[in-house]
């Protein structure tokens, strides 16, 4: 799953930028700005599918277009995130999939 796998590399990146500077433990100071960073980043990756992938399963970030995994969209991006967002405090963010999951998710194979 490409979006899983979006996810996860914003979060990987910022943690292994973290390591670099992991010698000494970090300052809850550091923990928060770095926390913050990957709210920032995962807002980021969140704005960029609305913008350009809304209501497909995942956003091709090179061709700015979204892309369905199957002949209709099982909002996979939205449905992954969900829980990203909560744990990480987006309530925004968690909002707006929520509500698309909860008004356009459909297993039907129909729209």
């Amino acid at each position: 799953m490409k979006t899983t796998r979006f996810f996860l590399a914003v979060i990987a990146v910022s943690l292994l930028t973290s390591a670099l500077t992991l010698a000494q433990p970090m300052t809850d100071p550091q923990k928060r700005a770095q926390a913050e960073k990957v709210k920032t980043a995962c807002a980021r990756a969140w704005s960029g599918y609305k913008q350009y992938a809304w209501g497909y399963d995942a956003l091709q970030p090179i061709t700015k277009k979204g892309h369905n995994w199957y002949g209709t969209s099982l909002l996979m991006t939205p449905v992954d995130a969900f829980d990203t967002f909560v744990l990480l405090g987006l309530k925004r963010e968690a909002k707006e999939s929520k509500d698309v999951i909860l008004t356009k998710l459909n297993f039907n194979g129909s729209k």
